[in-house]
């Protein structure tokens, strides 16, 4: 019974939280060696939101103007979602600044 009762929780849990846009995450990895200096740059995004349109500013997907097009990319498999990626891939860079020098 317990047993039961946390798994209907969590599952509670995840479907109160799925409107919500979580913070990107960067982690930069640097080594160095003979041959030079070696970096990694991971970012985990919602890829679903950059592509909607989604202003970062909102609390929740559901106050966006492109609520619809944001929730018919998140049933997308990841392979539809790579091929909405490609579309908007030669202005991602363009459009975002990931780094901000003083």
């Amino acid at each position: 019974m317990f047993i039961r009762s946390l798994i209907i929780f969590f599952s509670l849990c995840q479907f109160a939280f799925s409107h919500e846009l979580k913070p990107a995450i960067a982690n930069l990895e640097l080594t160095s060696n003979s041959a030079g200096i070696h970096y990694e740059l991971k970012i985990q995004l919602n890829l679903e939101s950059i592509i909607s349109e989604v202003d970062p500013n909102h609390d929740n997907t559901d106050e966006s103007k492109n609520s619809e097009r944001y929730e018919q990319l998140r049933r997308y498999t990841p392979e539809l979602l790579r091929q909405e990626y490609q579309k908007i891939r030669p202005f991602f860079f363009s459009k975002y600044s990931f780094f901000k020098w003083k």
